[in-house]
C-alpha cells in the first residue's frame, strides 16, 4: 500500500500543480473511504456472529452455538444428574 503510494507520488511529481492536488485529494478521499467500509464492514459482521451465536442466560462456545451445559462439580454429581458430559 505505502509503495504504491511511492510510485503514485512519484508519477505526479511529473505532472503540473493542479493536476498533482486534485490527484491527492481523490487518492485521500479514496483511501479514507475504504476505511471506513473496512471498519463498518467488520462491525456488521461481528454484530451478526455475536447474535447467530448468543443463548440468553447461558455460555455459549464458538464450537457448538445452539447448545452448552454447566459443567458439574464433581463426578458424583454428574452422575447423579445424568450429565451428558459423561457419556
Amino acid at each position: 500500500m505505502i509503495m504504491m503510494m511511492m510510485m503514485i507520488m512519484m508519477m505526479m511529481m511529473m505532472m503540473d500543480t493542479t493536476t498533482t492536488t486534485i490527484m491527492m485529494i481523490m487518492m485521500m478521499i479514496m483511501m479514507m473511504s475504504m476505511m471506513l467500509m473496512k471498519n463498518i464492514m467488520t462491525r456488521i459482521m461481528m454484530e451478526t456472529v455475536m447474535k447467530m451465536t448468543h443463548v440468553s442466560d447461558r455460555f455459549v462456545g464458538f464450537h457448538s452455538p445452539a447448545y452448552s451445559v454447566d459443567a458439574p462439580y464433581s463426578l458424583e454429581e454428574a452422575e447423579r444428574n445424568n450429565s451428558p458430559q459423561l457419556y
